[in-house]
């Protein structure tokens, strides 16, 4: 039988991503001692790593009940970032074992990284990304826990998936369906942000939502893109047939286009507004202005003139890939949350 681990004020599920990466960091800037915390990941051999830090580690089988109940043994304040595979039905029973977990485990409080389409409380199923999220939201107000759901606002760093853009073609057209305007925020501000309100008492049993200080246009990033790296590229808008067959046809990197059809449809709930609603609670939680979109997006290209986003690569460097839906990006882990 496996020996109890000593209690632990915070739990950090993909404490190995970008922003778990940050919300660790920043619980640990804030004094929070290494022994309240523990890491929580799918892969055993990473223990020895955070153990060395002085950290706990537990080993979080999102397909086993009885594996998450002993993760969550003995956890005040649980972070629950969502599973990376984009079958709805598979990653809806990963979260369903969560919350049951949870629930069986006398976790204090679960914090859910949800997705900020949609504004605070809105319902926006027609978005397939969002669709995971609404249901696992759904299930913890209809659980015993106390929960709260932060709806992260779309990352600018990823800003190249959402226009696909390569820094490898200086005069690049940027082929699009529609525009639209997203308050976008920088990954490590709402790694620091979400840490911060999880330090803090409140928003029990609510959705938040953290977001940049301003939406912003995609087409306004060309702009952006062009001034601070030196570059003449340009937009486009087509139809979203065009749109798929052209970006497909021409994609660096080897997306396909089951990959833009479906694409496609989050773009048009950009241009819905359903990304545009602007909350000011990431700003009180961080204690200054976040950087909003342009500001974000000339930050990242000043300090790497030729930025990627690992996403906008299916099998990057693997020559002759044939792969390149949404299934196998989704397997790298969404980009937004």
């Amino acid at each position: 039988m496996a020996t109890s681990k000593p209690p632990v004020d915070y739990l950090i599920t993909g404490a190995t991503g970008g922003l778990g990466t940050a919300i660790l960091s920043t619980l640990l800037k804030n004094g929070v001692p290494t022994s309240a915390i523990a890491v929580g990941s799918t892969r055993e051999h990473l223990g020895s790593t955070y153990e060395a830090r002085g950290l706990q580690f537990r080993h979080t089988n999102f397909e086993s009940i009885t594996s998450l109940m002993r993760a969550f043994q003995g956890v005040k304040k649980l972070f629950f970032v969502s599973t990376n595979t984009f079958d709805n039905e598979k990653r809806m029973q990963q979260h369903r074992n969560v919350v049951t977990a949870a629930e069986q485990a006398g976790v204090g409080r679960v914090y859910y990284s949800s997705l900020g389409i949609g504004g605070v409380d809105g319902q926006p199923h027609e978005v397939d990304l969002m669709v995971a999220h609404l249901e696992t939201e759904k299930m913890l107000r209809q659980s015993q826990l106390v929960w709260t759901n932060i709806r992260e606002g779309v990352y600018a760093d990823a800003f190249p998936v959402f226009l696909n853009w390569y820094p490898k073609d200086p005069q690049q057209v940027l082929c699009l369906p529609c525009d639209g305007e997203v308050a976008f925020a920088l990954r490590d501000e709402l790694g620091e942000a979400t840490a911060k309100l999880m330090m803090r008492d409140g928003f029990e049993k609510q959705n938040v939502l953290l977001t940049g200080p301003r939406a912003i246009k995609l087409s306004a990033l060309a702009s952006v893109i062009n001034q601070a790296s030196s570059r003449a590229v340009r937009m486009e808008f087509v139809s979203d047939e065009e749109y798929v067959k052209r970006s497909a046809q021409r994609d660096i990197g080897r997306k396909n286009e089951e990959f833009f059809r479906n694409w496609a449809t989050l773009l048009h709930s950009f241009e819905a507004g359903k990304a545009a609603t602007v909350s000011p609670l990431m700003g009180q939680l961080l204690g200054r202005q976040p950087r909003d979109g342009e500001q974000a997006v000339r930050l990242l290209l000043q300090r790497d003139r030729d930025y990627t986003w690992h996403q906008n690569y299916i099998k990057k460097g693997e020559k002759g890939a044939s792969k390149g839906s949404i299934t196998e990006f989704m397997k790298m882990g969404c980009c937004f949350v």
